[in-house]
């Protein structure tokens, strides 16, 4: 199934964490807004009309220094996942280690 990505609002990743809170695997902090990382597996859930994928992820994206906006990302390739999850892991690894030295 093709990935989906969309932007949503703060409304909404309160009700999609609420409805996914089971699956959750990891949340990190963000500049202005958290990040979401939810492994939902094979399921016939969906959000509205569209049928949640394996993995589901709100990430922050950043507009400029003053403004973000939550993007919807969903997929069903574990390999995607892994590289996003791992990414954010480093980043926050990175910014630990600034912080203590």
């Amino acid at each position: 199934m093709k990935d989906y990505r969309t932007i949503i609002s703060s409304g909404t990743v309160e009700n999609i964490c609420d409805a996914l809170a089971d699956f959750l695997d990891e949340y990190f902090v963000g500049c202005l807004q958290d990040n979401y990382f939810s492994s939902v597996g094979n399921n016939n859930l969906k959000l509205g009309r569209i049928k949640l994928r394996k993995y589901v992820m709100i990430l922050e994206k950043g507009l400029n220094e003053w403004s973000s906006v939550n993007e919807l990302y969903m997929t069903d390739s574990e390999k995607k996942y892994r590289e996003l999850l791992d990414m954010y892991y480093k980043d926050r690894e990175e910014y630990e280690k600034e912080e203590t030295a």
